[in-house]
């Protein structure tokens, strides 16, 4: 024995005659709270959103290069210029769909050995009820001011907008609502860098969407941000943003204006 400890055991960090414990015995849920540098910070502020939309690029991009594989596979004439709209109607929700879900499983790889699911993109809650109402009241919000300025609706199919809008509520606030609040408060930054910096990230994610997209993802971010940082989970952005996208896309309220 050695201060009381028992020689058959790893050792822990002895440090005035009182064990610490060793980092392989720290619990999960105290590593998900470590603190990271500021380097770290920028790192992962860039990479989330160039990772998000590469990889949905690069989804959309095999898509459409197995479509004109498939094309002359069938000895169909060699089409030139864009792809029909029907094609490009069908490739560009499937990639958006698989690539966020494959980006927030790649972040979950990442991050394995450190954060839990629920501690790394800020799940948990105890009052699921009251965060999905916080989101209902955000999202008729939203969705008024929207249809009043006319936003841009796809002209995808029913099935694909229901499963893009779920996917975009789930994917995008896991990563820039969850992951990245969640980061800059690991960095020492307060409340106001947390909004700020994920309502940038987001804008920038959203860029191929156009000057448009750009103001309206910094608009709502901001808003998102904030009920994030309010409520310490994610769960009351996750369904406005998911009745949002849904609504809009639909055209649900379009008798409105």
């Amino acid at each position: 024995m050695l201060n009381g400890l028992n020689p058959q055991e790893p050792p822990a960090l002895i440090y005035m005659d009182k064990p610490v414990m060793s980092a392989s015995t720290v619990p999960l849920e105290s590593l998900a709270k470590q603190s990271i540098s500021k380097a770290c910070l920028v790192k992962w502020l860039l990479l989330t959103p160039a990772a998000l939309s590469g990889v949905i690029a690069v989804i959309v991009t095999l898509c459409i290069t197995g479509w004109y594989t498939g094309m002359r596979l069938e000895g169909m004439p060699q089409h030139h210029g864009s792809i029909p709209a029907h094609v490009r109607n069908i490739i560009l929700p499937t990639g958006t769909i698989v690539g966020e879900w494959f980006t927030v499983w790649l972040w979950c790889r990442i991050f394995r050995k450190t954060d839990t699911f629920a501690s790394l993109f800020q799940t948990r809650t105890k009052r699921l009820w009251m965060e999905l109402g916080i989101g209902f009241a955000a999202a008729a919000v939203l969705v008024c001011l929207a249809t009043l300025l006319h936003a841009p609706a796809p002209q995808w199919s029913r099935p694909l907008i229901v499963l893009t809008a779920l996917t975009a509520g789930f994917c995008e606030e896991f990563l820039f609502r969850g992951f990245l609040i969640n980061i800059i408060r690991r960095a020492g930054l307060g409340w106001t860098a947390q909004i700020l910096l994920s309502s940038a990230a987001f804008a920038v994610g959203l860029g191929y969407m156009g000057p448009w997209g750009i103001a309206w993802a910094g608009f709502v971010g901001l808003l998102f941000g904030s009920i994030t940082v309010w409520r310490g989970n994610v769960w009351a952005t996750v369904t406005a943003h998911a009745l949002v996208d849904l609504c809009v896309m639909l055209r649900l309220f379009s008798w409105m204006v």
